[in-house]
């Protein structure tokens, strides 16, 4: 699997800004991974080459009718998620569990 640095220093010998052997200095290992990341958030943001989807689940509480996303909120996620694909509530009292989808609520709603 390739990691950051093997990424950017592929770029940079296809780019000709390194010959073959040589390394970037460690001003231009910055400047490149802060770029790399740039690439990979907009990514993110468009949902392109982004594959993966996370399952998070916890427990509600009763007359608790909010609850924020992200690094250190009550569902915490980190990084915090560019785009939510659905809400499901998990119904534990019957055999087996029982999943209902949940309508997500727009800025608007």
């Amino acid at each position: 699997m390739a990691t950051p640095n093997t990424i950017i220093y592929a770029a940079l010998q296809d780019l000709g800004v390194l010959a073959a052997g040589e390394t970037p200095s460690a001003e231009d290992s910055t400047f490149a991974l802060e770029a790399l990341n740039r690439l990979v958030d907009q990514w993110a943001a468009e949902r392109l080459m982004m594959y993966t989807i996370t399952r998070k689940t916890w427990t509600i509480t009763a007359s608790d009718g909010e609850y924020t996303v992200g690094d250190g909120g009550d569902i915490d996620i980190d990084p915090r998620p560019v785009h939510i694909e659905e809400v499901r509530l998990i119904d534990t009292s019957p055999t087996p569990d029982a999943e209902y989808p949940l309508a997500r609520l727009t800025p608007d709603a």
